[in-house]
């Protein structure tokens, strides 16, 4: 967090979240994590995004949201963008 407002980084390039709005709107004040709200299922579309195609994200987010985004710790996490994409792709097997 720089100055208190919330900033991501996939593999060191920052996330472009407000492009997410056009997909589904949650949160046009910003993204957040670490619980399950509105700001959190605009970072969860936001990394599908950029893991996957809009279709796919849009399919999973709300998953990825209460599996990964919403147990993030408040303070700061790292998490590869290899991570998202396996994430997507043990999805995108299951039956």
């Amino acid at each position: 967090r720089a100055g208190g407002a919330p900033t991501v980084t996939l593999d060191g390039m920052p996330v472009e979240w407000e492009a997410s709005l056009e997909l589904a709107n949650h949160s046009p004040t910003g993204i957040e994590w670490g619980y399950a709200g509105s700001g959190p299922s605009q970072l969860s579309l936001t990394m599908l995004l950029a893991a996957s195609d809009p279709d796919t994200a849009l399919a999973l987010y709300m998953p990825y949201k209460f599996e990964v985004v919403s147990r993030m710790p408040h303070d700061g996490w790292r998490l590869p963008l290899s991570d998202v994409e396996e994430w997507v792709r043990s999805r995108a097997a299951a039956p």
